[in-house]
């Protein structure tokens, strides 16, 4: 039984879920938080906001609204209150019925509406935020371009073996996309280097299994349906270039990490390529075949496009404990029959 079938008979106002939402606070304004969902995104202050969140975990449809506010220990109206205002502002999980009463435009710009969620809260969350900031060591920093350097390296090659499984135009988009992708390492190679780690530690340095797990999810995906390699370059391609960020990113980091000035020249340079190139509206542009893929697969698409945007959480942390474990090999080192 798939997942999501025990829902299908759900009241969704009775046993509350909510549609994908993402809630963030104000830096500028601490008294404002927003929610957002595919359809749009919602103020609210930021008070009401934390206390929403409190109860958030429990509502998956599996729970009433009174089971909600006994296991809370929130007052009845109070919880009805909170649901009618998510009800009022659409964020209330859909009711789940057959896909084929949606037209295809419905169900692809849903994807495409997705898709740019998750590529937001990707940016927001990413690891180099943090480094941006301040906040990780340089043996952090070192290790996120180590591993960046082995998705780039690896992508490339997820490409190629989903092309293996299309056909037609399709086959021939993500052939072209395949060959655009090759040697892009080469760039997070360079700034390795520039940044003190040698090119035979990085070549001869093995990922960490999170990034395994990343790389093994984007096969399964595109074994599964090759199409959804346009969704996921949606997801994590670079779209248009800020040169006041890049500035911003080299200078803090600069200094932070004592950097040569042009240590980050490369990495960004891949970067500007890869928006140059347009990969990220490879979905957008070709709406026509994402409207083709089978209905039976939508569901399964989506929870895995939504566990990509968790792999790369997953990868966050694991570089944070890794890389700044003291006395863990830096680069992470293959293990041989022989180190036993």
């Amino acid at each position: 039984m798939m997942k999501y079938e025990y829902l299908k008979a759900k009241d969704f106002i009775k046993y509350p879920k909510l549609r994908h939402n993402l809630w963030s606070f104000s830096d500028q304004e601490p008294q404002k938080a927003f929610v957002s969902v595919s359809h749009g995104t919602f103020e609210t202050n930021s008070e009401d906001a934390s206390s929403f969140l409190e109860i958030r975990s429990l509502l998956t449809g599996n729970n009433t609204v009174s089971e909600i506010a006994q296991k809370s220990q929130r007052q009845l109206d109070e919880i009805n209150n909170c649901i009618n205002m998510l009800k009022e502002a659409g964020v209330l999980h859909l009711n789940i019925r057959p896909l084929n009463e949606l037209s295809r435009n419905e169900i692809v710009s849903t994807l495409l509406s997705a898709c740019e969620l998750w590529s937001a809260q990707l940016a927001e969350t990413h690891i180099a935020t943090e480094i941006c900031d301040g906040d990780c060591s340089r043996e952090t920093f070192i290790g996120w371009l180590l591993e960046t350097y082995h998705f780039v390296k690896n992508f490339s090659d997820c490409l190629k073996f989903a092309a293996d499984f299309a056909k037609g135009e399709t086959k021939e988009l993500i052939t072209h996309y395949y060959h655009e992708e090759i040697s892009h390492e080469s760039f997070i190679l360079d700034t390795l280097v520039k940044c003190g780690v040698s090119k035979i530690e990085v070549e001869s340095s093995i990922p960490l299994v999170s990034t395994l797990g990343l790389i093994n999810h984007l096969k399964n995906m595109f074994e599964f349906e090759p199409l959804t390699v346009l969704l996921v370059a949606a997801i994590i391609e670079s779209a248009d270039v800020d040169e006041s960020e890049i500035e911003n990113f080299t200078l803090k980091v600069g200094n932070k990490y004592n950097l040569e000035f042009d240590a980050l020249s490369s990495y960004f340079e891949h970067v500007r390529v890869d928006s140059k190139m347009e990969h990220g509206k490879l979905a957008s542009k070709n709406q026509s075949l994402l409207s083709a893929i089978d209905l039976d697969k939508i569901h399964l698409i989506v929870n895995g496009l939504h566990d990509l945007k968790h792999f790369f959480d997953l990868q966050k942390l694991e570089i944070k404990s890794y890389y700044n474990q003291k006395g863990n090999y830096l680069p992470r080192q293959f293990v041989d029959f022989f180190a036993i």
